[in-house]
């Protein structure tokens, strides 16, 4: 790192004196086509002369997290790969493990937005990522997609409806008018919560992901008594030899 100030642990002064460099750090980055990214840095720590003790402090660059091994860019990539999938899926396809993934969206639960900073939604995204086996442990991802791209809006705790709702009101009526359409699974919660937001005239649709699982789990239960009823079938009928 090339920082050449940082600010005292003890005291919150800035400061320069440059003590020695930290260890050096392992931080993932995004990926190359392909291919995991990590960056490789050694952080400065700087020696505070205000404080009688004269502490050293580690600087910590602003594009990481100081509890993360990964960079914020490649926390948010993360948290939009799970729009539309599952943490199993994501935790594959990044080489990652559902703890750690857990841990990024813990990081980022917060339940207010700074909605000055955005001028449309466009339309909005309510999921839920169940951080443990078993669905018992929830939170709910926020998004909104204007033209062609997406935006994490916010990471709820939990799914429950009225946690939704009160985020959903906090959008400013500007804002809020100019939302053209709400993309959610199908737990009734969720819409209910956009439908009590919106109104009835809001166009709520259904996710795609959800309803391909759900088309899939039904063939997959057919096929399942279609192959018992066969094997029922054909042990019942009596073997015939064929001889030449």
């Amino acid at each position: 790192s090339t920082d050449t100030e940082g600010e005292c642990r003890c005291c919150g002064r800035p400061i320069t004196r440059f003590h020695e460099y930290d260890r050096e750090l392992k931080i993932r980055h995004l990926p190359i086509p392909g291919q995991a990214c990590y960056l490789y840095i050694r952080l400065p720590r700087f020696r505070c002369d205000h404080c009688p003790t004269r502490p050293t402090t580690t600087h910590p660059p602003g594009w990481r997290d100081r509890k993360s091994s990964y960079t914020k860019i490649y926390e948010q990539h993360l948290l939009k790969s799970l729009m539309g999938s599952t943490m199993s899926d994501v935790c594959r396809q990044e080489g990652i493990t559902e703890g750690c993934l857990s841990r990024v969206l813990e990081r980022y639960v917060q339940p207010e937005v700074d909605w000055h900073s955005l001028t449309e939604l466009g339309q909005l995204g309510i999921d839920e990522i169940a951080l443990k086996k078993g669905r018992k442990d929830f939170v709910t991802l926020i998004t909104s997609r204007l033209a062609g791209e997406n935006r994490i809006l916010g990471v709820l705790k939990g799914r429950e409806k009225e946690t939704v709702k009160a985020f959903l009101q906090s959008i400013p009526k500007p804002l809020r008018r100019a939302v053209q359409s709400v993309c959610s699974d199908l737990y009734v919660g969720f819409l209910n919560a956009a439908r009590e937001v919106f109104g009835k005239r809001m166009r709520i649709v259904a996710d795609r992901f959800h309803v391909a699982r759900l088309y899939r789990k039904g063939l997959d239960t057919l096929r399942k008594q279609e192959m018992r009823r066969l094997k029922k079938v054909w042990s019942q009928r009596p073997i015939r030899h064929c001889v030449a």
